[in-house]
């Protein structure tokens, strides 16, 4: 009796992490077509000023392309596209430069498949963007078909773009229950506790379970799971509940702690072991001169 009580409760939990997860997964699609109907705006709104309106909220930069209409070089069957309007967001003029714009518009423009386009109703490219090749953080680029010789892509900072995630951290800090969205290779994109943004979470007992699951699954069908008892980046033992939205090369999660423990800064443990480390480091090396000359003033 005890054990079937116990199996009960441990399936509406499963059943309720599980719906949690579906629903930042319905919410991160709901959100990339809230995206897409902006830069149909601003698309509308430059067509009647004749120059490109500038983006808000959280896409950084907005541009849209054509591509040749015939002809093409050998590495793409239809040509590279052209820029016919960009625009950054002025709340990012300071992250996203004038040369930083030049060289991520430069490399959408290598990226881009056009294959991906044909329907205008049909699947989208996303792809990822760091800016910085110093800082883990990574922003996502997303690029919509706009008619039979167009693409409206955004660069957008899933921190600010998703809406379950632009929330004060404060609000964040007091619940046990932690949302984030991955990528396929373990990259956390954006996360409901900001300072785990950027981790690699590769190394977790969670993203083990994920892969073991996902490897056995083609992207082009959604994926789901429930997961319970294993580390998280932290350390801290988690259950929840993960989604791969059918298509999408991001991993939407929902873990629970299942110990009380304060957030973890994992940059700043990171900061704090590369600083030892160099101290160990020093020391050696201060060690081995110091030997050296013990050893030449013996001769």
């Amino acid at each position: 009796m005890e054990r079937t009580q116990r199996d009960r409760v441990e399936l509406v939990w499963a059943d309720s992490m599980a719906a949690q997860a579906r629903a930042l997964a319905d919410g991160l699609l709901g959100n990339i077509r809230s995206v897409k109907n902006a830069l149909e705006l601003l698309q509308s709104v430059s067509d009647t000023a004749g120059t490109a309106a500038a983006p808000a909220g959280g896409i950084v930069h907005w541009a849209e392309l054509v591509w040749p209409t015939g002809g093409g070089d050998a590495g793409n069957l239809w040509g590279v596209p052209r820029i016919l309007r960009s625009a950054r967001n002025i709340q990012y003029q300071k992250d996203f430069s004038e040369p930083m714009e030049k060289s991520y518009l430069g490399g959408v423009l290598r990226k881009l498949d056009r294959r991906r386009f044909q329907n205008p109703q049909g699947p989208f490219e996303v792809l990822r963007y760091r800016r910085d090749p110093l800082q883990p953080v990574e922003w996502l680029v997303l690029a919509f078909s706009s008619g039979s010789h167009s693409v409206l892509v955004a660069l957008v900072d899933p921190a600010r773009a998703f809406s379950a995630f632009d929330t004060p951290d404060a609000a964040r800090r007091t619940s046990r229950i932690r949302r984030y969205v991955l990528g396929n290779d373990g990259r956390v994109l954006a996360h409901s506790h900001s300072p785990y943004i950027g981790a690699d979470f590769d190394g977790s007992g969670v993203f083990g379970k994920l892969q073991s699951r996902l490897e056995k699954e083609t992207s082009s069908h959604s994926s789901e799971g429930v997961f319970s008892d294993l580390l998280s980046l932290d350390q801290q033992k988690v259950r929840g509940a993960f989604v791969r939205p059918a298509g999408l090369p991001l991993i939407t999660v929902v873990e629970r702690t299942m110990e009380d423990k304060p957030p973890f800064d994992w940059r700043r443990v990171l900061g704090s072991g590369l600083i030892a480390l160099g101290v160990l480091a020093s020391l050696i090396a201060m060690g081995t001169v110091l030997l050296t000359k013990f050893k030449e003033s013996r001769k």
